[in-house]
């Protein structure tokens, strides 16, 4: 505590600390002055300019904030990947589980830290066939990007029809631009995606999306051995069998987006076999 010309005096007031530019910063007990002064043990999370303001309790003592002081990230340790409707939030725990990375752990199980999203309904749901965007970022223990970083990435969609994808950081963060295809049924399918890095960093599974089909494109013939292969620009795999004259056989008749995924629709169908004159 000083006067109107910063001379310390004697003053035992109550004191309370927290940072105005990092919300995640430790917040100590408020405390009263020893002979004008005490001390705190203060630590910042997010990286960049932060500061620490003081705040007398209960007194007409006028508050204070420190001089902006540089918090850089650490060296990185574990992945982020940010799905459309997520953005970065360096520093931010997870509400739900372990706030931070712990050594040893993988960091799939920290599904709201370090980012905006704060439950599934936050991110966005995608359509088959449709490029969409997904960040990778490496990051210290608390979410903060590290620039030093330059390891290579593969990205595993969590979809059997589309293959791994690997690309090398740049300044700790890349991008991927994919389509996922295997949307399966009308009402969608969720999938999700995991990263890995070489050099190893913890890895990171990503809350699931929900992939929706795409416009109703086509109709699907099945009999037999003739199924259902979503995902693929043919929609159905095998082969029927031959048939015997004049032996009923059953014929399922699905409408599908481009790549066999079912779809909401209720055409009128009219089947037809134009090589049998007589059926």
């Amino acid at each position: 505590a000083v006067d109107a010309y910063w001379n310390p005096v004697n003053s035992a007031i109550n004191v309370g600390v927290k940072s105005p530019t990092d919300p995640y910063a430790t917040q100590p007990y408020a405390r009263p002055l020893d002979n004008g002064t005490t001390n705190f043990e203060f630590t910042f999370y997010s990286n960049g300019a932060q500061t620490v303001a003081a705040t007398p309790i209960g007194s007409g003592v006028s508050s204070s904030t420190s001089a902006p002081v540089s918090v850089s990230a650490g060296p990185a340790t574990r992945l982020l990947v940010l799905l459309p409707g997520e953005s970065l939030k360096a520093g931010k725990p997870d509400p739900n589980g372990p706030p931070y990375y712990q050594a040893g752990g993988a960091a799939s199980g920290n599904l709201w830290g370090g980012k905006t999203s704060a439950s599934q309904s936050d991110v966005r749901d995608w359509t088959a066939n449709v490029s969409t965007r997904v960040t990778v970022l490496a990051t210290d223990d608390y979410w903060n990007v590290d620039p030093g970083a330059n390891n290579q990435v593969t990205l595993s969609p969590s979809d059997p029809k589309v293959a791994d994808l690997t690309l090398t950081l740049q300044n700790g963060s890349t991008e991927f631009n994919l389509a996922l295809y295997s949307a399966v049924a009308a009402t969608g399918t969720y999938r999700h995606f995991t990263a890995r890095s070489n050099p190893a960093l913890a890895e990171y599974q990503t809350p699931d999306l929900k992939l929706l089909p795409g416009a109703p494109a086509k109709l699907r013939v099945l009999s037999d051995n003739l199924v259902r292969d979503p995902g693929t620009a043919a929609g159905k795999a095998g082969a029927l069998t031959d048939k015997t004259a004049g032996v009923a056989f059953n014929v399922t008749i699905d409408v599908t987006d481009a790549w066999g995924n079912m779809v909401s629709s209720e055409p009128v169908v009219t089947v037809t076999t134009p090589d049998d004159a007589y059926d």
